[in-house]
């Protein structure tokens, strides 16, 4: 079933969004709830109490970047039937380009909030390989 505007395979496309929340949510209770609570510890000042946490805005937002990379990924591979769009290496260069970009915006608040350089670039590291995790993901699940 394809979408009849944009042409889209709907049932990999939400396949690959799907998986892609449960990859991002996954990722990030292991980065942001385990691997730097010591800097968020030390920053405490900046942070919503634990317990004040809007748990879902952060899923939506986490559903939201799921569905848009997806969406990205389905769209950019319209008309590429002959060049097999599922490839491991396809994925590989479109989330190195959306891990880019995710490094980016993760790195820029140290421009603003007083949080440590290593904070901002644990930021961006883990944003790269959320990146790259997300662009694998869709290449394996979206296809024609």
């Amino acid at each position: 079933m394809h979408c009849p505007v944009t042409g889209i395979n709907i049932p990999r496309f939400l396949a690959a969004a799907i998986a892609g929340f449960v990859f991002i949510f996954g990722f990030e209770f292991l980065v942001h709830g385990n691997l730097l609570n010591d800097m968020y510890d030390q920053t405490g000042s900046l942070w919503r109490a634990k317990e004040d946490t809007i748990i879902p805005w952060m899923m939506g937002t986490q559903f939201l970047t799921a569905f848009i990379v997806a969406y990205i990924y389905a769209l950019g591979c319209k008309g590429m039937e002959d060049k097999s769009p599922k490839c491991c290496k396809c994925g590989v260069g479109f989330g190195l380009k959306i891990g880019a970009l995710i490094a980016v915006l993760g790195a820029a608040p140290y421009a603003w909030m007083p949080i440590p350089m290593a904070l901002a670039l644990s930021w961006a590291a883990a944003g790269l390989v959320k990146g790259l995790g997300l662009g694998v993901i869709s290449s394996l699940l979206y296809k024609k």
